[in-house]
């Protein structure tokens, strides 16, 4: 199997989905389309953060790839309220863990086959992660000098915030995190357009200006270990 070059660091992210097995039958068989589905959005709005392709398994586990670490908040919180935000009668839910840090090497056709510190963080972090949470972070030693001792903290507050998202401030947010100006998202939005004022209220809702502002302290710590620039 091939395996790509690395050029660490890196973030690994990894997600299963919150009490799959409760799901119906119909909507656990839907689920590894709708985790690929996300994954590809992901690679359209977030190209510049290098994505890999998401890699699925157990049916409700999914691993993916970032070659600019300062992206992985921005992009696991995307992938998370997308989720969120396409669910219809069951409300679909993923744990993410992200670990920051080094690779041995990243097979191309099978990031979860890869190895290293980035990778061993991720799911270290994601078997730890207490079942009352959905968000959490792992950084090698190397990595943490760059002043990202308090993340953990700052993870735990977007986790209480993001878990209380409505289907329709998950899309907003969604919107958001690509960048997207109000009018735009409202008129993207599924499955109707909306009104600007209406965007606007579901991101007071939804708490935007309080996650963006620790999108952008995550990403002003990352920088310099790899361009930031997120496709947004």
């Amino acid at each position: 199997m091939p395996k790509a070059s690395v050029e660490s660091p890196i973030a690994v992210l990894t997600g299963d989905i919150v009490s799959s097995t409760s799901l119906s039958k119909e909507v656990r068989s839907r689920l590894p389309d709708v985790l690929r589905s996300v994954g590809t959005q992901i690679g359209e709005h977030f190209e510049a953060a290098g994505p890999s392709p998401i890699d699925i398994f157990r049916g409700d586990g999914w691993q993916l790839v970032l070659r600019r670490p300062a992206a992985a908040l921005r992009v696991t919180l995307y992938f998370q309220s997308r989720l969120h935000a396409i669910s219809s009668a069951e409300t679909i839910l993923s744990r993410t863990a992200i670990g920051i840090g080094s690779a041995d090497f990243i097979p191309q056709d099978s990031v979860s086959e890869g190895d290293g510190a980035a990778f061993r963080l991720s799911g270290k972090a994601l078997e730890e992660m207490d079942r009352n949470r959905q968000l959490a972070i792992e950084v090698d030693d190397e990595t943490s000098s760059c002043g990202c001792q308090g993340l953990p903290t700052i993870l735990a507050l977007i986790d209480a915030v993001t878990k209380r998202w409505t289907a329709k401030q998950a899309l907003a947010v969604s919107g958001a995190l690509r960048g997207l100006r109000q009018e735009q998202i409202g008129s993207e939005w599924e499955p109707a357009p909306v009104t600007q004022q209406a965007i606007a209220q579901h991101l007071e809702s939804a708490g935007w200006s309080a996650v963006e502002e620790a999108v952008a302290h995550f990403e002003h710590i990352f920088e310099p270990l790899g361009r930031s620039e997120t496709g947004h």
